[in-house]
């Protein structure tokens, strides 16, 4: 393909294209259930509203249907924004207590199987990808709902995907971590915030995820990533 896929080997390679045909197949048939479930609800409510004739009932029903869709709606948006790049990291973790490693994929929605609900893809603001912004390889941890949890991450792991096709996989290192970041960005001319997330820096993450001030000024230079932030 003539794009980098680092020092995997060929069998890390079969393994990586597989977890992401699986990834995308999943939200390609989450896409076709949601469409169709918002479909059948219009359908549904039209003929509600067709055959009721109290007002108060045909009021509560119209609110409860319509909330629904809503929601349906937003989860439908989310799963077609996912579609084209589901995930752009990974990270191994090895909690402490814990006796096997989590995988963890990182991308700007969260994806659950919906057959077995294993998570296929975690949200970048959840505390646990914290870790993907701010640790090599080595010792690391999150602050969890319960409190810290501490451990070590095996594994770093950056991807250029385009929908089923892997493009890019390489494994952190100070120098490969430069090389993602300058080649993003000398790809991203538009700004999207599916950009911003994957090119984060330490510093900046520890800005956006900071809650101890209702109000935060941020300084810094021309060029210092104050407008991604």
């Amino acid at each position: 393909m003539g794009l980098a896929l680092g020092d995997l080997s060929p069998l890390e390679l079969m393994a990586e294209q597989a977890r992401l045909t699986l990834t995308v197949d999943e939200i390609r048939r989450q896409i076709a259930i949601f469409s169709n479930a918002i479909q059948g609800k219009s359908r549904e409510l039209s003929q509600a509203v067709a055959l009721e004739t109290e007002l108060d009932t045909l009021t509560a029903l119209i609110e409860q249907e319509t909330g629904v869709t809503v929601v349906w709606s937003r989860i439908l948006g989310q799963l077609r924004a996912m579609e084209p790049q589901a995930y752009f990291g990974r990270i191994d973790f090895q909690a402490d207590d814990d006796e096997e490693p989590l995988t963890i994929y990182v991308g700007t929605g969260w994806l659950h199987e919906r057959a077995t609900g294993r998570k296929l893809v975690y949200d970048w603001r959840t505390p646990v990808c914290d870790m993907y912004y701010r640790y090599e390889p080595g010792p690391a941890g999150f602050k969890a709902p319960m409190g810290r949890v501490d451990g070590e991450i095996l594994l770093k792991r950056t991807y250029k995907v385009r929908r089923d096709e892997l493009l890019e996989a390489i494994d952190s290192s100070g120098r490969a971590n430069d090389e993602v970041l300058r080649n993003m960005l000398r790809r991203s001319t538009d700004g999207k915030m599916r950009t911003i997330v994957q090119t984060i820096q330490r510093e900046q993450d520890d800005v956006i995820r900071n809650q101890q001030h209702p109000v935060l000024l941020v300084q810094g230079s021309a060029g210092s990533g104050k407008t991604s932030v």
